[in-house]
């Protein structure tokens, strides 16, 4: 058994045609195929349903009672955006405006009355292949973008634990580097040191400079205050 074998086990059909036993009709070749079949008579019916459960595709006639297949398929595109079922319109009307119309609300192919099984059949499982490969490569592209924010996370957080001091958590040598090598009058690019080893030297190692020594230099007032 093949994977699209145990995938057409799984995969609901949604008839919705008015007509009883064309709808019979519809559900054992679909059956046939290992499909699970849902009928609706209706696009209000059909439309009901889809706010409960949402089937793998749609056989939607184009003339229906009351809402007809364009405007169901309409509405159905409006509700459910990218999450709504692929619709296949299964109709009599083959003029070349009701096919144009199918597929500007929405609908995916379109199969004309009196039905060609093997046609039908092939389509069915080819729409149905189709959807499911481009579910799969979105969940493909979710896990990737997860994956991604996971490993941003990590390397900021890698990067905060290289700018702090384990025991104190404040910031240590290297962050003060980058911080003044980024913001200072560019000692990198001339290959000078950082002052932030002057910053350490002069806040560690404090010194007195004599007075009058050099007049350049400001002297430090160390008198008790």
């Amino acid at each position: 058994m093949t994977g699209m074998d145990v995938l057409a086990r799984s995969a609901q059909i949604l008839i919705v045609d008015d007509e009883k036993t064309l709808r019979l009709m519809l559900s054992r070749a679909m059956q046939k195929e290992g499909y699970q079949i849902v009928e609706m008579g209706s696009g209000e019916q059909c439309l009901t349903f889809c706010q409960q459960q949402l089937p793998d595709i749609i056989l939607l006639d184009a003339i229906l009672p009351g809402i007809d297949g364009f405007t169901c398929c309409t509405k159905l595109q409006k509700a459910f955006g990218d999450w709504c079922p692929p619709i296949l319109m299964v109709t009599s009307l083959n003029d070349q405006n009701s096919v144009d119309l199918a597929f500007e609300v929405g609908a995916i192919d379109y199969v004309t009355k009196p039905i060609h099984w093997a046609v039908l059949r092939q389509r069915v499982r080819r729409i149905l292949q189709a959807n499911w490969t481009l579910a799969a490569l979105h969940q493909k592209m979710e896990h990737e973008r997860l994956l991604m924010e996971q490993l941003e996370t990590a390397n900021r957080e890698l990067s905060r634990l290289a700018s702090v001091d384990s025991l104190t958590q404040l910031a240590n040598r290297r962050c003060f580097d980058q911080f003044c090598c980024k913001n200072g009058n560019g000692c990198s690019e001339n290959r000078l040191p950082c002052p932030s080893s002057c910053l350490i030297l002069i806040v560690s190692n404090p010194i007195t400079i004599p007075t009058g020594t050099n007049p350049e230099i400001p002297v430090l007032d160390r008198s008790p205050a």
